[in-house]
């Protein structure tokens, strides 16, 4: 779903095992939810092809839900808000911006 250049981005970012917050899910079987709460773009869904442009940009903001076995979820207070750039030729993703959280 993204470009090469991309896929080596994401296969050596800082992190690539979620650090210490995600093995402690993972002790407790648990797991993320992704609750969207707003989907904005830069361009209209439906372009005309004379208009439409080589890429598009879609900014997600979400929160998550963290769920542990025998346990209540455990909710973000903050928004995330992350932009996804994308190749309106190949449909794949070009370029992956997330917020620092």
């Amino acid at each position: 779903m993204c470009t090469k250049q991309l896929a080596q981005q994401i296969a050596t970012q800082r992190d690539p095992y979620g650090g210490t917050w995600w093995q402690q899910l993972r002790q407790h079987d648990g797991w993320v939810a992704i609750v969207i709460t707003n989907i904005l773009g830069d361009q209209a869904q439906a372009p005309e092809a004379s208009s439409a442009s080589p890429t598009a940009s879609i900014t997600v903001m979400f929160t998550r839900d963290y769920h542990r076995a025998a346990q209540l979820p455990q909710h973000d207070r903050q928004v995330h808000t992350w932009t996804l750039t994308l190749d309106t030729t190949t449909h794949r993703i070009t370029d992956f911006t997330p917020d620092a959280n």
